[in-house]
């Protein structure tokens, strides 16, 4: 099978939870598939682990992840309101991320997509229409309720407010 994956964080070095389940998921998955992966790259170090991930991995693609604030585009952050989907989500929202994996995608014939991550989730909105692969979103947290017990713990009223927003829309929002 050709199975790519698609991911908010370069899966190497392996030192910590997502790095870790993902480098070994992709190594052990190499040794009888074909396995590509298109990850944001935040660090210098993020680019120099295309040459360990493509020692296993047919394509490694790294974008560069730029930061973003709360109200950079506080047109977007409402349009994403108005369309009941969780304002954080377009800080993983990139133009370079759904060019990559669309130019991979018509270069390759994919059997299985994998999208790693909540945040990652609206990428699957961007796959090609009539693609044949199998899609899935591997969700490590179910993050409606992490900041549902943020919300909780926390000691400032406008945090907890906005922690609580957030959590309702992702409870709405990571089921579909």
């Amino acid at each position: 099978m050709h199975i790519l994956m698609i991911s908010d964080i370069m899966p190497y070095p392996p030192i910590s939870g997502a790095t870790l389940r993902n480098y070994n998921l992709l190594r052990r998955l190499a040794q009888q598939h074909e396995v590509s992966v298109v990850a944001f790259a935040k660090t210098e170090a993020d680019y120099e682990a295309q040459s360990q991930l493509s020692s296993f991995c047919k394509h490694v693609v790294a974008v560069e992840k730029h930061d973003h604030h709360a109200m950079d585009k506080p047109g977007e952050f409402f349009s994403y309101l108005l369309g009941a989907v969780p304002p954080d989500l377009r800080f993983y929202h990139s133009d370079r991320m759904v060019s990559a994996v669309q130019e991979l995608i018509a270069q390759n014939a994919f059997d299985v997509v994998q999208i790693e991550n909540t945040f990652m989730g609206r990428y699957i909105e961007h796959l090609p229409p009539g693609l044949q692969a199998h899609t899935l979103i591997t969700l490590h947290d179910i993050m409606s309720i992490k900041m549902d017990r943020m919300y909780r713990l926390e000691a400032t009223l406008k945090r907890r407010l906005r922690l609580w927003l957030y959590s309702l829309m992702l409870n709405r929002w990571e089921p579909r």
